[in-house]
């Protein structure tokens, strides 16, 4: 089905670019995100994706220069997807503390903040890892009295691993443990047509790591 501008019902369009802006806390924030001109009445669209884009920019923007202002806090955690409901689980306090934070009525802590620095910062690289751990702190468990240490480190590897599109991922992992997980065939190395990734996770390591880490593989 042809796209048709809803300004002027023209359904033909040229590639360009449109600048998009967020004013926040007293600062406006830009960038040019691809677009489709209508060649009729010169109206512009761009993709939800683009746009979710540059605001996640914008918030890694804020956190990098420490705004610790509500207005910027606020748009932060809704950048991340997360509810005031779901960001106050994830830290353990009452949605209230949120609501208070976002509202200026109480000073965010340090402690509150790098961890929505952290939160952002894997949504940037395609992770959830900072996510799930806080979800673990929520349902710790209970371990046996004899843990092989090396399988759950392996285990915490592969499932970082599973949250990136591409083995060039692993790039910031110590080659001891990649040559481990290769040994123990967990992954597997890549020919060289596949440029930038190296190493792919095996069903065997998939198995693995949701054996070791008391789950099962999202489907």
């Amino acid at each position: 089905m042809a796209f048709t501008c809803v300004n002027c019902g023209n359904n033909r369009f040229k590639q360009t670019s449109a600048i998009v802006s967020r004013h926040i806390a007293g600062h406006e924030f830009q960038s040019a995100i691809p677009a489709r001109e209508c060649t009729s009445c010169g109206m512009k669209y761009y993709a939800s994706d683009d746009l979710a884009r540059f605001e996640l920019a914008t918030a890694i923007t804020i956190a990098n220069a420490a705004l610790q202002v509500p207005e910027a806090l606020k748009f932060m955690r809704k950048v991340t997807g997360l509810q005031a409901k779901q960001f106050a689980d994830l830290l353990g306090v009452r949605p209230e503390t949120v609501s208070r934070w976002e509202s200026g009525k109480t000073p965010v802590d340090r402690a509150t903040y790098a961890v929505l620095q952290q939160v952002l910062l894997d949504r940037l690289a395609g992770s959830s890892a900072t996510e799930k751990g806080l979800r673990v702190l929520m349902r710790p468990r209970k371990l046996q009295k004899r843990v092989d240490a090396e399988d759950v480190a392996l285990a915490k590897i592969l499932d970082r691993f599973g949250d990136r599109d591409g083995p060039s991922y692993l790039g910031d992992v110590e080659p001891y443990w990649i040559n481990r997980l290769v040994e123990r065939r967990f992954l597997k190395p890549l020919g060289r047509s596949t440029l930038g990734r190296g190493h792919d996770i095996t069903d065997a390591g998939r198995e693995f790591a949701d054996r070791v880490l008391s789950r099962r593989h999202a489907a």
